[in-house]
Order: C-alpha cells, then structure tokens, then sequence
C-alpha cells in the first residue's frame, strides 16, 4: 500500500509540471514595438493586435535610407535619398517565421543633381510591401514601394526598392 502512495505522489508532482503552458503555447503579446534599422536610417513603429495573426499599426523613421529608385522621367545624373517617413501598415503574422507589413507611406526626400550646388526638397506618397523572415525578437527583410513622386508641381509615378531591412521586435 505505501509503495502505491508514493506511484500516486510521484505521478501528481510530474503531472503538474506538465500543465503549464510551453513558452511556443503561450498568448502573442497583443502590442509589438518594432525598430526598424538600414545603413544611416531608422525607424519605430507601434502595432496592435486587432485579430488573429493580424495587427494595424503606425511608424515613423529618419535618416538616410539607401535605396534603388526607379522614377519615371528621371536622368541618370541626379540623385535623391529619403529623410524622414510617416507609416500606417497592416502587419500580418501567418503561422512560421514570416512576417509581412502592407502599407501607406508619405516621406520627405532630398533630391540634387550632381552639377547642382543646392539640393531640393521632395515627397512620396505611396503603398508598400515588406515581408520580413526571421525569428521572434529580429527579422529581416526587403521593402517595395511604389508611388507618386514630387520634386516638381505635377507626381511622377516611381518605385522604389529598399534591398535589406533589419527588425528588432519588443
């Protein structure tokens, strides 16, 4: 009969431990923090949880973004590179190690020519898309955006291509 109670005992003290939750079970936090970096730029974005696997969010950055533009219109002399950006963006998180961010995006450039001494102030108004790969806590990833373009009166249509994003998720 002891050697009974001591079974029982042993099983209800392994069996408790097993009924707490595994790290991979528990809830997704409900708010993401997110710092967005590239070489010379930055950005922060905050996003709720408004669903399963789906948030809606909003960001800012500054910096020098390195990009590849292509924006209809525009010689091979001249140059321009984002300042600073306002988002708002839907971040869908399906089950696995992707993450996609599909947005709006207005941003303030710097455009110059290369004979030019003075550079002139840009903007961008347009929709992106930038699926990123990784782990829980740092993704990365590329971003497509594509848009109006204004240096002049009249947008021109361009896209853009930020070739590689880091994420870091708090």
């Amino acid at each position: 009969m002891r050697a009974l109670n001591v079974i029982f005992l042993g099983l209800l003290l392994v069996s408790s431990n097993f009924s707490r939750p595994l790290a991979a079970q528990a809830p997704a936090p409900r708010n993401q923090l997110t710092l967005d970096v590239s070489p010379f730029a930055g950005g922060l974005s905050y996003a709720h949880l408004t669903s399963s696997g789906k948030l809606v969010g909003a960001g800012a950055g500054l910096g020098d973004e390195f990009n590849i533009r292509m924006v209809a219109g525009e010689k091979g002399g001249k140059k321009s590179t984002e300042i600073a950006h306002l988002e708002i963006f839907t971040r869908l998180q399906p089950p696995g190690r992707w993450q996609y961010d599909l947005g709006v995006r207005a941003a303030a450039d710097l455009h110059s020519a290369q004979v030019a001494s003075e550079p002139e102030i840009g903007g961008f108004l347009g929709g992106y898309i930038a699926p990123m790969w990784g782990w829980r806590h740092f993704r990365i990833g590329p971003r497509v955006e594509a848009g109006a373009y204004w240096l002049s009166p009249v947008p021109t249509f361009g896209i853009f291509v930020t070739p590689l994003t880091a994420r870091l998720l708090f």
